[in-house]
């Protein structure tokens, strides 16, 4: 009896033995994630909380926070050598190139329809759908407004923005007091500035006639968008003609009364960096809708009209754990998480769904012009997320820049010059 009490025991000891070993078995996970720098600390968070739902597997996720202007290169880099990170944020204006590489995952079929229609159309459409296939999923997304420095219109005893074009040239030649601050701020390294008035006269960006696609950039609303940043800086003298690269900077240092247009979720990050509360920004900064271009562009055709810029969460193709990836991005941009990405990234929500009354007034904590932000989201405009966009971007802001710099020449002129490359690019 003694002898099988022993054998009974070794047996059992023999089973904890193989259990504890199953146990420390795990299979090892190893995710690899490009973010923003803005975003990693929600992705941190993110990456503990996958590991958490999954105790049969070991994960790590290894984020690498790439900043703005190196990301993109990176990641085609990657991707082109075969090495790319099974998960990757990617501005939209890129989404192309990842596409037409065909470096990216169709998730079309794991997102839900009502997922689907909780986004905002213009976003889902222009940030992650490709030949109605959807190559990922939109996460963030920030809108362009006027901005205007308060001190220096409560000075002038002006207490609103102008609603046109003209009045708002008028107004910014009564705030000008260079070399101390300037009437405008216009960010000239992005075509920002050109393509809101694109907009608003009824142009395009690109246009497709017949089949074939052109680029629009010299129409009649693309000329008068142009010739209002020429003549701010010309004309007018109410732009510096040297060109601010860090403006968004600038403009909360006092420097111009009026930035035209500009990206609050940027402002805010920065006031923050330079101690201000949010009472401290709304003493200080407005905002307002985009004036239109009356009296500049006359064919009455003229729409309200803003841009956003944003990012989506993707999934590389030949990524070894597809399911896992997927499920790392779908509950990065799901419903529960979107408020606290907002709050973590600086950024607006996608979803409809995240702009309840409580939402709002809780987004005001760090963003508080925030329902103006919510009512442009509905007529906001994308630009295109063609393969070609980056090039068309290119020759656009050279075209702008050249432009200031050659007043004398017809803006046509250069609008063509930038439609003609842009043309040559388009479909190749």
């Amino acid at each position: 009896m003694r002898k099988n009490l022993s054998i009974a025991v070794l047996l059992l000891s023999l089973i904890l033995v193989i259990s504890a070993g199953t146990v420390l078995a795990k299979e090892k996970v190893v995710l690899k994630a490009v973010v923003t720098q803005e975003a990693e600390p929600f992705f941190q968070d993110l990456a503990r909380q996958l590991d958490a739902n999954h105790p049969e597997v070991d994960i790590e996720v290894q984020l690498e926070a790439i900043p703005y202007g190196d990301i993109r290169m990176k990641l085609l880099t990657m991707a082109a050598a075969g090495n790319a990170p099974d998960v990757a944020l990617i501005d939209h204006i890129w989404m192309g190139e990842f596409w037409r590489g065909g470096f990216l995952m169709d998730i079309t079929d794991k997102v839900s329809k009502e997922d689907k229609e909780d986004f905002f159309p213009n976003i889902w459409d222009g940030f992650v759908r490709f030949d109605d296939r959807a190559y990922g999923v939109p996460i963030s997304t920030d809108t362009r407004e006027v901005y205007y420095y308060k001190p220096y219109w409560q000075d002038a005893g002006i207490d609103s923005v102008p609603s046109t074009w003209t009045e708002l040239l008028e107004v910014t030649q009564k705030l000008n007091a260079p070399p101390h601050h300037y009437g405008l701020g216009i960010w000239m390294h992005s075509p920002t500035a050109f393509y809101v008035g694109l907009w608003q006269g009824g142009g395009e960006v690109v246009t497709e006639k017949n089949g074939k696609a052109e680029v629009g950039y010299a129409s009649p609303a693309g000329q008068a968008a142009l010739q209002l940043i020429v003549d701010a800086h010309n004309k007018y003298k109410v732009a510096p003609t040297s060109f601010d690269g860090e403006l968004d900077t600038t403009f909360l240092q006092g420097k111009y009364a009026c930035y035209l247009w500009g990206m609050g979720s940027n402002y805010y990050d920065i006031a923050r960096g330079m101690g201000w509360s949010v009472e401290d920004f709304t003493e200080k900064i407005g905002v307002s809708e985009n004036p239109l271009p009356d009296g500049v562009y006359d064919s009455g055709n003229t729409q309200q009209a803003t841009m956003i810029g944003g990012w989506a969460a993707t999934v590389f193709k030949d990524t070894d754990y597809p399911e896992l990836a997927l499920e790392f991005i779908l509950s990065a941009t799901s419903q529960e998480n979107a408020i606290e990405y907002s709050r973590k990234s600086n950024t607006l929500p996608v979803r409809r769904s995240a702009y309840t009354t409580e939402n709002i007034q809780l987004m005001k904590g760090w963003m508080p012009y925030v329902e103006l932000y919510v009512k442009e989201l509905e007529y906001a405009q994308v630009r295109p997320s063609r393969p070609e966009y980056p090039q068309l971007h290119r020759f656009l802001t050279d075209a702008m820049q050249a432009a200031v710099l050659q007043p004398k020449t017809p803006v046509k002129q250069h609008l063509d010059a930038a439609a003609k490359k842009g043309n040559g690019v388009l479909g190749k």
